[in-house]
């Protein structure tokens, strides 16, 4: 505790999918960019160009998971005849305009259309770089994507150089009509399931072949720079390799052939998830969708493995490995609750033994219906892990922001300067342009100075359809459906979460970017913002977390509508981070923590968490303190408020 120590951000990274269960002195921030894929040389070893192709799997070989040394090729009919999900389709009626209301096509795709919003919200991207992949580029099923991060992974490491890959785009077969006018959903390619990808196709172009001087076209020598022992690899991960040929294609290069259409930039997966899992297993893969690490109460970690459509129980422990570099201490993640079957909460904690039962505080609040999302600060071991223990039966996922390390580890950090709050941005309010249109951009201005990140409450209202908000620099923030999320909502319902976004530089100041699924009307307060080093800069101290406050203790009556509560945070802290949740409100209305000492009486004109009928809400803060370490929170609903302690900053803050 001896040393200074900084926060460093991390790129958004998705470290728990979409769990289906698929999930000491000053501190300093440092934004850290995406690293550069190594790129080896590629393998000395000659393209296959004349494949022989191995016999096909058994169910048996296919059902264990180990499928070296055969094709797995059996998939009959759709993937929804396999177990996977059942893909929309572009249908028409007589009469209708093709393609029909809320598809958009390019000519080549339809991704991003509104019709496929709820579809593409199954996908994932992948969490590694795979050669010069970067990290959340290539989208596909969860369960699939284990396997192609697996084989591109291996190969890129062997040698072999993964220049680009296309992953899931929804279209029909290239073979017939892209955009499906016409066809019938028997047409859709395995790409608009997110089962297939295509790689490197500059140089392993898909082309017809003809025989030579009257020989047969299997013999025909094809394009392509893959070597055997590569396609051997993805036919260890259960891929099928398109270099064989379609159309009956070719067996062996004596296979008797007018004409062969080969395609060797493609690979598809037609097993069913249940073989994709084994597969994975047999080749050990880091991450299973289907199946998570646990911790039982006594710390001892084994695996819990989900059937699709089952959500893990009451009492489960989840361990979330963050990938932190090496001496970070604590971990910044936001924390989402989705899918929930009874009300309940999610607390996270270390992953030694623990008492059974209940948990004496909690970081997210979940109900039947909702996803709801909450940030927090987490301690990590040494490997840079934690636990999420969940009081009642709920899907989790885990959005990696940042990590605080010892300035010895991140001699680049930056430290956090609080503000006065400041609403910067309110789409509600007369003359601004309105609600921000769905898939739809828009800029905020941050604070002057130096600031490299700012830290933001984030309040959606009034969405018109259910979706979520992401932010994050606008020279990060890529068009269309995002891999991660800062917030969560339903429609017409009044959310809001606590972020750290990385900003951009801007004339004057700093700016950054949040994107919206559905149209809503947005409200952004900066409370602080992220500098370098030096000067007035704070530092963090991570506690063990502590409940300050608890109105219901000993059955007291709900705070009044309009009330003003202090709540004594520790001695020497210039700002404390506590999460504050909402119980039983009596109606809709908000919760606002600040100094005692500058709290105005009467409504405020910023706001930390919206209580909306739930029957509890929470929300992390970051609030400044008095001198002697008390704020207040002021409640403009008759509500219960419980206050929970993660940590503070001050000039001498450890973490």
């Amino acid at each position: 505790m001896g040393c200074r120590s900084h926060l460093v951000l991390s790129p958004r990274v998705r470290r728990a999918r979409p769990v289906l269960f698929v999930v000491a002195v000053a501190s300093m921030l440092t934004v850290v960019a995406p690293s550069s894929p190594v790129e080896p040389a590629v393998a000395a070893d000659a393209g296959w160009t004349t494949p022989t192709v191995p016999p096909r799997c058994t169910t048996t070989q296919a059902n264990s998971g180990n499928v070296a040394g055969c094709t797995l090729y059996g998939g009959r009919g759709l993937p929804e005849d396999w177990g996977w999900p059942t893909a929309p389709f572009p249908e028409t009626v007589d009469g209708q305009p093709f393609p029909p209301s809320g598809w958009v096509t390019n000519g080549w795709s339809y991704n991003g259309s509104p019709a496929l919003a709820e579809w593409e919200s199954q996908m994932t991207t992948n969490s590694s770089a795979l050669g010069r992949i970067g990290v959340g580029r290539l989208q596909l099923m969860p369960d699939a994507m284990v396997l192609y991060e697996g084989f591109l992974g291996e190969v890129a490491a062997r040698g072999y150089l993964v220049r680009d890959a296309m992953g899931y785009t929804f279209r029909c077969t290239s073979t017939s009509s892209p955009t499906c006018q016409g066809l019938t959903r028997s047409s859709l390619s395995l790409h608009a399931y997110g089962l297939s990808i295509d790689m490197n196709s500059t140089n392993n172009p898909p082309r017809t072949y003809y025989g030579i001087d009257g020989a047969t076209a299997c013999a025909t020598p094809m394009v392509t720079d893959m070597p055997k022992w590569m396609i051997e690899t993805a036919e260890r991960w259960g891929l099928y390799w398109g270099g064989y040929g379609w159309s009956s294609g070719c067996a062996s290069p004596s296979t008797s052939r007018s004409s062969a259409y080969r395609d060797p930039t493609h690979f598809e997966f037609r097993g069913t998830p249940a073989q994709a899992r084994a597969i994975a297993a047999v080749n050990g893969a880091r991450q299973i969708p289907g199946c998570v690490t646990v911790v039982d109460d006594a710390g001892t970690v084994g695996r819990g493995c989900f059937a699709s459509g089952q959500t893990p129980g009451a009492g489960t422990r989840t361990l979330v490995d963050t990938d932190a570099p090496a001496g970070a201490v604590s971990a910044l993640v936001n924390l989402t609750g989705t899918g929930a079957t009874s009300a309940g909460y999610v607390t996270a904690e270390g992953c030694g033994a623990v008492a059974p039962g209940p948990r004496a505080s909690s970081n997210v609040n979940v109900v039947p219906g909702t996803t709801v999302a909450n940030l927090a600060v987490v301690s990590v071991d040494a490997d840079g892990r934690f636990c999420l223990f969940q009081s009642s039966p709920t899907h989790l996922v885990v959005d990696v922001q940042g990590y605080f390390l010892p300035a010895a580890a991140a001699p680049n950090g930056s430290t956090y300067r609080p503000i006065t709050a400041a609403r910067v941005l309110d789409t509600r309010a007369e003359g601004v342009r309105g609600p921000v249109a769905a898939g739809a951009e828009v800029t905020v201005a941050g604070p002057s100075g130096d600031a490299v990140a700012v830290l933001s409450n984030l309040t959606v209202t009034e969405a018109q359809a259910p979706g979520y908000l992401t932010a994050d620099s606008c020279t990060a923030l890529v068009p269309g459906p995002q891999r991660t999320s800062n917030v969560n909502y339903g429609a017409g319902a009044t959310v809001a979460n606590l972020a750290v976004v990385p900003t951009d530089r801007a004339a004057g100041g700093s700016t950054f970017c949040a994107f919206t699924l559905s149209s809503t009307h947005l409200v952004t307060d900066v409370v602080g913002w992220f500098g370098p080093a030096g000067g007035d800069g704070l530092g963090f101290t991570s506690l063990n977390v502590s409940r300050l406050l608890d109105s219901r203790s000993g059955g007291a009556a709900v705070l009044p509508a309009n009330s003003v509560t202090r709540v004594q945070g520790p001695a020497g802290a210039a700002a404390v981070l506590a999460n504050l949740v909402l119980v039983d409100s009596a109606a809709a209305g908000y919760a606002t923590a600040g100094p005692c000492s500058t709290m105005v009486a009467g409504p405020q004109r910023t706001s930390n968490v919206n209580a909306v009928g739930a029957p509890a809400v929470a929300n992390l803060a970051l609030t400044t303190v008095d001198a002697d370490g008390g704020f207040c929170v002021y409640t403009s609903v008759a509500t219960h408020l419980v206050v929970d302690l993660q940590g503070s900053f001050s000039s001498t803050g450890p973490l």
